[in-house]
């Protein structure tokens, strides 16, 4: 299999376009910046990028789970008085056309739930809170 090789054009807002130079298609990048964490565009194709650090210091944290990016809600599995191990999926979003469960970071009980089903929500924005 051929290494592709891909030549940055320029960035123009935030965005920039690369080209294939064993095709020559040309594709639409975007590179948004949220909390540190990376969130790219390729054509048709989303990316959610996080250092090993960035995923161990969330999943880590005992406050309330909050949403790692903007978003809409698409799906919510908990009720509040509902038992939670670490690793269920609590939540699922939509974010830059692709599906993100949020889950659990640590066993307990659902507290509370803020927010609602097809809610938009921001970066960073409180979603479930988990008693022990």
């Amino acid at each position: 299999m051929s290494e592709l090789q891909l030549k940055n054009f320029g960035k123009i807002a935030g965005r920039m376009a690369i080209k294939n130079e064993l095709t020559g298609e040309i594709y639409r990048v975007a590179i948004v910046d949220v909390d540190g964490a990376k969130h790219v565009s390729i054509g048709d194709y989303n990316f959610f990028l996080a250092s090993n650090s960035q995923k161990k210091q969330k999943s880590e944290q005992n406050g309330p789970m909050i949403s790692p990016m903007p978003g809409k809600i698409i799906k919510i599995n908990i009720a509040v008085g509902d038992k939670v191990k670490k690793g269920d999926v609590l939540l699922v979003m939509e974010a830059m056309k692709m599906e993100h469960s949020i889950k659990a970071n640590r066993d307990g009980v659902i507290e509370s739930i803020a927010v609602k089903l097809a809610q938009q929500v921001t970066a960073s924005a409180e979603l479930v809170k988990i008693s022990n």
